[in-house]
């Protein structure tokens, strides 16, 4: 008999449950391009600010934006004025924007600024006016600038800037006495709309003052009517007198 070796036994191998293989492997990958792109919407997504944050932020914006634009208007257009005031024209006219100027700044802040009166003359009714600590020389202003309009002289560009120079000063001093609320509502001014509102003022009261007069009632005039007395008797008119002529009173 053969001898019989037997064979060796494997131990068993414990089993490793695999899982399910997907079919949507390919799918699921996502490209460099596209996982920055999810970065950035679930960074945009932390940072979503509440709806508290946003009425907040109107509530200020929106007044900062009724003050501050209109502010910007206005300060535009008068920097234009001065500016064309004191850059365009001969000399002459340069001197008279200054006194221009002047007067529109004072009336801008608030002052009473009188028309149709000589320039020295609206001097002094502003100067009664500016409680200023210092003496203003409006009147020196006003004198010169008559004195360059009415000269017939060439007025060179440096009398002209100092002519404004002081005008300018003038303004800065009679600004630095008023109290803050009137420094900052001149900001809002102009002083072409002013007069204009005023004008308009004006004509409303004067139209209001007059007296109304009542139509007055066309008489109406009725014709005259012929009475006949029945009782007098109506006579015929005469037949007309025929003259004979004597034919021997020809001769």
């Amino acid at each position: 008999p053969q001898d019989q070796v037997p064979k060796p036994q494997s131990e068993p191998q414990p089993q490793v449950r695999q899982p399910p293989r997907a079919d949507n492997d390919d799918e699921d990958l996502l490209s460099p391009g596209e996982l920055e792109k999810s970065d950035e919407d679930d960074t945009a997504l932390d940072f979503l600010l509440p709806a508290w944050v946003w009425v907040l932020g109107l509530g200020v914006l929106i007044p900062a934006a009724l003050f501050f634009i209109p502010l910007l208007v206005i300060g535009a257009i008068k920097k234009r004025r001065a500016r064309k005031r004191r850059t365009e024209g001969g000399g002459h006219d340069r001197v008279a924007g200054a006194w221009e100027e002047l007067t529109d700044r004072y009336s801008e802040l608030g002052y009473a600024v009188p028309s149709k009166l000589t320039r020295s003359t609206v001097a002094d009714r502003l100067e009664s006016q500016v409680l200023a600590p210092e003496p203003l020389r409006l009147r020196s202003i006003a004198v010169a600038t008559d004195e360059a309009v009415f000269s017939g002289r060439e007025i060179d560009e440096t009398r002209s800037e100092i002519v404004w120079t002081e005008a300018m000063a003038a303004v800065e001093v009679a600004r630095a006495t008023l109290g803050r609320g009137r420094r900052l509502l001149s900001r809002f001014r102009i002083r072409s709309a002013r007069d204009w509102v005023a004008r308009r003022g004006a004509a409303g009261v004067s139209s209001s003052e007059k007296p109304i007069e009542k139509p007055r009632r066309k008489l109406k005039l009725k014709p005259a009517k012929l009475i006949v007395d029945p009782v007098a008797p109506v006579r015929p008119p005469a037949p007309p007198q025929q003259v004979v002529q004597d034919p021997g009173k020809g001769e």
